[in-house]
């Protein structure tokens, strides 16, 4: 073999290499990096109510606790923000900040002697906002010093007493939704219509959800005053009438023909349930108009018994929800669509003797789980997302109630290495016939004769 046949076998091997250093670079794009595993963590109280634990367990099978038992206040809600997972006690009037990475309480700050926090919207490691129920104010709240500063004021939605309960939180694309219960001890009920306060973050100041009417208005809900954490789904489908029927007080979303093919904006589901006996249900606002779309389940048509609790979309479609029965509080696990409200089934699990305050999904396994503080002991369900079908139970202990469970992503074990895809061999596979084409043209131009 001449010294050029040698040399252009050489640059052909060299660019052979080339393309596939290449597309080795780039197949890791189109393969895609799978999520993290998720994990669960558990908040309860044991004893004295400012007594609180949390504990931690895998998402997916084998669903055991494997961490220490961590000590926070009592009757704790949970919220994480990045690496770190925050307790907010509304008995010892304190917020837990916890390392998910070391699994370790970092610090417990007082949001002030007296007051009683519900929730907190995480912004930033130094910046945060508490709800308390007892306060005209939401409070800015330093999660990294305990610093706490009354900034905007509420009581411009309170109802007879002065002070509108401040309650849970959403927070989205920049705004701040806040559930305000607005209960008059006068009467022992709640003043109507039920409200959600809406602010903008940057700004620190109240959004107006009704432009036609003079001052500053909050979304008017036609259930009763909201509880319960609340969930932002970010598309879903809607009747063909277009929910119009849903602006009057009781229409019913759902109520009025089939399912639209078109798919709409974001949308807030909340638990607009007041307490037991009233007619309140499972509501949807528009996040875009902010706007009440109307109750898609109500309390009064003999399917939910005498209270709704917590609730879960599994898809933008279809979800799970509990109710309670009026002859003892209890939590009844039934499945519900956006169009066609509860489905009649009956009870998918339950329990008695515990009103359950959330269903937390992890999609990534297909999974949602059931607090169970009725029966002993304690412990949380794995139910299948799919069906309901009860897949695992994780115990806690006797005489132990479970205040909150949140689904994490695990802020410890990092994505694995993904494995080439078959997309990724093809794309791979194309690159190198590519290369190999353009090679062969090049050699068979450097053969031909000289004209």
């Amino acid at each position: 073999m001449g010294s050029d046949s040698v040399a252009s076998w050489r640059r052909c091997a060299s660019d052979v290499l080339s393309a596939v250093l290449i597309a080795c670079l780039y197949v890791p794009a189109f393969a895609g990096v799978p999520d993290a595993p998720a994990r669960v963590v558990v908040a309860w109280t044991e004893g004295s109510p400012n007594d609180g634990r949390l504990r931690s367990f895998p998402a997916a099978d084998p669903w055991n606790f494997d961490r220490p038992t961590l000590s926070v206040g009592g009757n704790a809600t949970l919220r994480v923000a990045g690496d770190l997972l925050y307790a907010v006690s509304r008995t010892d009037a304190s917020v837990s900040v916890i390392d998910l990475n070391a699994w370790t309480v970092l610090r417990t700050l007082s949001v002030g002697a007296g007051r009683e926090p519900v929730d907190i919207a995480v912004i930033a490691p130094d910046l945060a906002y508490v709800s308390c129920a007892d306060e005209t104010h939401l409070l800015r709240f330093d999660p990294s010093t305990g610093d706490t500063t009354p900034v905007v004021d509420l009581s411009i939605f309170a109802d007879a007493d002065g002070v509108p309960e401040l309650n849970m939180m959403a927070l989205h694309e920049g705004r701040l939704f806040i559930q305000l219960r607005r209960f008059d001890p006068s009467t022992l009920s709640f003043a109507q219509p039920a409200m959600l306060a809406v602010m903008d973050v940057s700004t620190e100041q109240l959004i107006d959800a009704d432009a036609a009417t003079p001052g500053t208005q909050a979304i008017e809900l036609q259930g009763m005053a909201p509880k319960l954490k609340m969930q932002v789904v970010e598309s879903t489908r809607r009747p063909r009438s277009g929910l119009a029927g849903a602006a009057g007080k009781g229409s019913t979303v759902g109520s009025e023909g089939p399912s639209s093919p078109h798919a709409v904006g974001c949308r807030l589901f909340v638990s607009a349930s007041g307490d037991f006996f009233d007619d309140g249900g499972l509501e949807i606002v528009d996040l875009d108009t902010l706007q009440s779309l109307g109750l898609i389940v109500r309390e009064d048509d003999d399917r939910v018994g005498a209270d709704l609790g917590a609730f879960v979309l599994v898809t933008p479609d279809r979800g799970y929800l509990t109710f309670s029965t009026d002859l003892a509080v209890s939590s009844h696990l039934v499945e519900f669509t956006v169009s066609g409200g509860v489905v009649p089934s009956g009870a998918l699990f339950e329990t008695v003797g515990y009103f359950v305050p959330t269903l937390p999904l992890d999609p990534q396994s297909g999974t949602f789980f059931f607090p169970d503080g009725g029966a002993q002991p304690s412990s949380v369900h794995v139910l299948d997302a799919g069906s309901a079908s009860h897949l695992a139970t994780i115990s806690l202990g006797a005489g132990d109630v479970p205040t909150d469970v949140i689904v994490i992503r695990s802020a410890v074990a990092g994505p694995p290495i993904p494995a080439a895809s078959n997309w990724s061999v093809a794309i791979l596979a194309l690159l190198v016939i590519a290369a190999g084409t353009v090679l062969l043209v090049r050699g068979q131009r450097r053969r031909a004769p000289e004209v």
